[in-house]
């Protein structure tokens, strides 16, 4: 809420060990904010998600009491960090991976690579008004096995994610299986397999996160599989359970796409006066369930706001706008699609923005 950006690095900063850092984006100036170098957190492998309590969480893979990794807590306006959980193996799992996600609820989910009762990973429950953390299941060799990656939460509240090994498609190259697609439910704690990879053309080995784009389907890649075996995009409809293979990588466009996350790029309509001058605007998050940060390519005068819906129906309006950012707080709408409207000088931007 800052305007800042925050990130994690695993090398660097004092005796080389872990450091949080800030990038102001209307500087370009990046500061070190806090140095892990007790090594009581170390090797985080997930990025910073800003809680509904204004704390960033993360995780980290190594570190904490037990060297089996940790969660924590950093404030980015007092600047201090705190440790919250250690994780132990067998009682809340190992090795957490990815990041964490706030559900509807407020909570926040996650999963570990490794650990848990069958030493193939957990999915554990943070609450941030206790504190406390609880794991929610433990995965196994049908379920899905390792999983990996951040969790992504559709509409309906369901969470899904994606596990390396696993599944029913067992063969040669793939002894554990090919992984897993699945979903969790968090009003009853119900993990349900969705999706087994096959190991062949369809994909195998999925180590990135999904993506909900706003479609309302899920994407996202393999590291192997395919026609060439170097991976595939993929599109997974959470309402008829359909799975469509959508891209075969090659050595020539590149291959076994790595940890990765697809990204969606809402294209702004066009702009009435192709001379007038060109108001970029960026939202961000975009979908967002709350509060959201506009930034705009340059400062306006005298603008008109507008947020309307797909319909034309105009919810917002703010006249004798000036500058280059403001905030905007969409929770009190419905989830939908929305249209952001800048108009200078008769001359009007657009871009989508959604709300979830």
């Amino acid at each position: 809420k800052d305007g800042m950006l925050y990130g994690l690095t695993i090398y660097g900063g004092t005796n080389d060990g872990v450091t949080l850092f800030q990038y102001d984006p209307v500087t370009s100036t990046c500061s070190k904010k806090y140095d892990f170098a007790d090594g009581n957190i170390s090797n985080p492998f997930g990025g910073l998600i800003l809680a509904k309590d204004g704390m960033l969480y993360g995780l980290t893979r190594e570190g904490g009491a037990n060297n089996m990794g940790a969660l924590f807590q950093y404030n980015p306006v007092s600047h201090t960090l705190s440790k919250k959980i250690d994780f132990d193996d067998v009682t809340n799992g190992k090795y957490p991976d990815g990041s964490l996600t706030q559900a509807a609820d407020g909570k926040l989910y996650g999963t570990t690579r490794k650990g848990g009762a069958y030493d193939a990973g957990t999915l554990f429950q943070y609450d941030l008004s206790n504190a406390m953390l609880v794991k929610k299941f433990d995965f196994d060799t049908l379920l899905g096995m390792y999983p990996e990656g951040t969790l992504v939460e559709t509409n309906d509240g369901m969470l899904y994610g994606m596990t390396s090994s696993g599944g029913i498609h067992t063969s040669f190259i793939y002894p554990d299986g090919a992984g897993t697609l699945y979903q969790f439910n968090p009003s009853n704690s119900t993990p349900v397999k969705k999706y087994d990879f096959d190991g062949s053309l369809n994909g195998a080995r999925p180590n990135g996160s999904l993506l909900r784009a706003s479609d309302n389907n899920l994407y996202g890649v393999t590291l192997l599989g395919g026609v060439k075996n170097m991976g595939v995009v993929f599109q997974f409809n959470p309402a008829t359970l359909s799975y469509v293979k959508k891209y075969d990588f090659d050595r020539k466009h590149g291959e076994n796409p790595d940890y990765v996350t697809l990204s969606e790029i809402i294209v702004a309509s066009s702009i009435s006066d192709m001379n007038a001058p060109v108001i970029n605007i960026d939202v961000y998050p975009n979908p967002s369930s709350g509060p959201l940060t506009v930034m705009l390519g340059r400062k306006v005068n005298h603008a008109t706001v507008k947020l309307l819906t797909v319909a034309g129906q105009i919810v917002l309006e703010k006249r004798n706008f000036l500058g280059d950012r403001f905030n905007l707080n969409i929770s009190e709408y419905k989830n939908g699609l929305y249209i952001l409207e800048i108009i200078e000088n008769g001359h009007s931007s657009k871009v989508k923005i959604v709300k979830e």
